[in-house]
């Protein structure tokens, strides 16, 4: 991990994890990547310093969205940060584990399969009633 930024204490790293599980995209594309995009680019900027990667100003695309910043962070230092934070994770907790598998796997059929769990992890339709309190009916 970087030691230019913030001290990596518990409750940081606990920052970093929620962060994560709200914003934070987990990827492979012949390395690992954790991606986060925010409006707001002070948090992004510590995590870089904290963890390493890079913060972009990425300009509005469309006329209505405004500018945004993006942090992104690859290969080892990817690794180091999921495995920093992994065991506080909630909904993407199971991507960060198949992008860790991936990492461990040789390249080969093993590893696509794993790249299109990852994929497929990203996409969850929820059912009503399923995650939350259940509907009652009066």
């Amino acid at each position: 991990m970087a030691a230019t930024g913030p001290k990596l204490t518990d409750e940081f790293i606990a920052y970093t994890a929620g962060y994560l599980d709200g914003e934070g995209c987990f990827m492979f594309n012949s390395t690992p990547v954790v991606d986060v995009a925010s409006i707001f680019p002070y948090t992004l900027y510590e995590f870089a310093g904290a963890y390493g990667g890079t913060v972009k100003h990425r300009p509005r695309y469309k006329t209505n969205k405004r500018d945004f910043y993006q942090w992104r962070i690859y290969g080892a230092n990817a690794i180091a940060l999921i495995e920093c934070v992994i065991h506080l994770l909630r909904e993407k907790a199971p991507q960060a584990q198949v992008l860790l598998q991936i990492r461990q796997t040789e390249p080969g059929h093993q590893r696509e399969g794993l790249v299109a769990q990852l994929k497929s992890l990203k996409t969850i339709e929820y059912k009503r009633g399923t995650y939350g309190p259940e509907e009652t009916s009066t």
